[in-house]
């Protein structure tokens, strides 16, 4: 199960997916050589997945990528760029881990209510629903950046494209601003 999960999840984060094999992998892992506790669950999970995602997606836009010929994304650099930010960002994380244990900064969670702990786990549940469909349905929408800007144009994107894709059954995939069966869907 924690396979197609990784696999999952690296496409969440916005990685290629070999890279969610090693995530399901390595932390396990090391947690066997080194852990203490039976019951604890390693590895990633849907929300940590989403956050890095929304800041390897802003920071290493498509538009940035585009190769000047054809206007098709150069995946293989844009893959690296989002890679090397996941990388930073997984070690900024865990470096204020370590400060913030050392100086025993967790009695905050104790003031944490459970109705905000539980919105906190719906939103990012829809926000992963959203964030799915397109792969769902087998759309290329156009990626767009801000705060919670991309999942309002995912959702309003799906609303118009999937009209177009009962148009063109046959065809792989469709959408607005996306591809249908190779020809440009306007």
């Amino acid at each position: 199960m924690q396979l197609p999960q990784g696999l999952a999840y690296a496409l969440l984060a916005g990685l290629p997916t070999v890279f969610g094999l090693y995530s399901s992998f390595y932390p396990v892992f090391i947690y066997f050589l080194f852990g203490t506790s039976r019951h604890i669950s390693v590895g990633t999970f849907a929300v940590m997945s989403v956050m890095v995602g929304s800041v390897t997606e802003s920071l290493a836009l498509d538009k940035d990528f585009l190769l000047d010929s054809n206007s098709t994304v150069n995946e293989t650099a844009r893959d690296a760029t989002r890679v090397q930010l996941a990388s930073t960002l997984s070690v900024l994380v865990g470096l204020f881990q370590v400060g913030l244990g050392l100086v025993h900064f967790g009695f905050v969670v104790t003031y944490l209510s459970e109705p905000l702990v539980r919105s906190y786990t719906t939103a990012a549940s829809v926000q992963v629903f959203v964030s799915q469909l397109k792969y769902v349905f087998g759309l290329q929408l156009e990626s767009h950046s801000g705060p919670a800007v991309p999942h309002l144009y995912s959702a309003g994107g799906l609303l118009e494209a999937v009209p177009e894709c009962h148009r063109h059954r046959g065809h792989r995939s469709c959408g607005r601003g996306g591809t249908c069966g190779g020809e440009a869907v306007e």
